[in-house]
């Protein structure tokens, strides 16, 4: 009961530790990877994870394969808002993250 109540709590989990940007090979863009887990450390596959550019509203989609890792690329600098969603589990928000080129 109690493992059942933390993972229900739990997709608020280390997302904002775990999201890496990193240097795509397209010019001027960039993307996130990272490996998506819950409160107990167990990865989490099928995680949709979408990325929103908040002032021009570009959407970027993914998904977590079956290590709960999760790549998406081509992403431009900007603000995004960052969400994370799993059945059973909490929606996962994050806005405002800044996304530079290198």
């Amino acid at each position: 009961m109690i493992r059942n109540k933390m993972l229900k709590s739990g997709l608020a989990l280390l997302l904002g530790i775990i999201l890496i940007p990193s240097l795509a090979v397209a010019q001027n863009t960039t993307g996130f990877n990272g490996t998506i887990s819950d409160t107990t450390g167990a990865v989490m596959v099928g995680v949709s994870m979408t990325v929103v550019e908040e002032s021009k509203g570009f959407e970027y989609d993914g998904i977590t394969n079956d290590v709960g890792r999760f790549e998406i690329r081509g992403i431009i600098p900007g603000t995004y808002t960052i969400t994370a969603e799993a059945s059973g589990f909490k929606r996962y928000e994050n806005t405002g993250v800044l996304v530079f080129d290198q």
